[in-house]
C-alpha cells in the first residue's frame, strides 16, 4: 500500500475527528451529536478501502462475466524477492448482447500457471490483430458431454506437455473459471415485420 494511500486516509480521519470533537463542544442536542459521531466514524474506513479505487489500482473484486479483454501483463513469482507473482488483466465488460458496458479497467488475478499461460496465448492473438473475448463462468458440473469431453482431452493433453490455449477452460482460485475465445458478434435486436 502506497504511503500516498495511507496519508490520505489519515488526513481524513484527522478532519472528521476534528469535526466530531467541535460537534461535542457545541450545543447540539445530543442525540443529532451521537448520531453525527456513529454515521461519520466509519467513513474513516470507507474512504481507507475506497481510495484505492480512486487511483486506479487493480480491482481484485470479482471479474465481470463477460469482457473484451484488451491486454494482460503477467508477473512471474519471484522467491528471492518472495512475491508471489500475479495476473494483470485490462478489460471491460460486455452485457448479454456482447456490447462494451462500464469503464475500462484492470483485475489483479493471483498468479496461476496453468492461467498465465492462457493468458500469453489470449496476448498473442490480440498481437495478431484478432479481439479476444473472456467468460467467468461459475459452475463447470452444468457443462454438455461435448464441453466436458473436450475439457477432459485438454487436460489430457496439457499433462502430455502441451500448453493451455485460447478457448480453454482455466480455473482461477477465488474467481471461478475464466474461457478466453474471439470475441462474439453484437446480438442486434429483431426489426419487427
Amino acid at each position: 500500500m502506497s504511503w500516498l494511500v495511507i496519508s490520505l486516509a489519515v488526513a481524513y480521519g484527522f478532519v472528521v475527528i476534528l469535526i466530531l470533537l467541535i460537534l461535542l463542544a457545541s450545543e447540539v442536542p445530543l442525540i443529532l451529536r451521537v448520531t453525527a459521531i456513529m454515521l461519520g466514524v466509519p467513513f474513516i474506513f470507507v474512504t481507507y478501502h475506497m481510495i484505492g479505487e480512486l487511483r486506479g489500482l487493480p480491482s481484485e473484486g470479482p471479474l465481470p462475466k463477460l469482457f473484451e479483454l484488451h491486454w494482460s501483463v503477467i508477473e512471474e513469482p519471484d522467491k528471492a524477492a518472495d512475491t508471489p507473482g500475479a495476473i494483470y488483466l485490462w478489460l471491460r465488460p460486455l452485457n448479454a448482447q456482447n456490447y462494451p458496458t462500464g469503464e475500462h479497467r484492470v483485475y489483479r488475478l493471483p498468479y496461476s500457471s496453468e492461467v498465465a499461460e492462457t493468458v500469453r496465448n489470449a496476448n498473442n492473438q490480440i498481437e495478431n490483430g484478432q479481439s479476444v473475448a473472456g467468460e467467468l463462468m461459475d459452475d463447470l458440473d452444468g457443462l454438455d458431454t461435448a464441453d466436458r469431453l473436450s475439457r477432459e482431452a485438454a487436460n489430457a493433453e496439457r499433462r502430455d506437455g502441451a500448453d493451455a490455449g485460447v478457448g480453454e477452460r482455466i480455473r482461477v482460485p477465488d474467481f471461478g473459471t475464466i474461457k478466453f475465445g474471439d470475441m462474439p458478434s453484437p446480438v442486434r435486436p429483431e426489426k419487427p415485420l
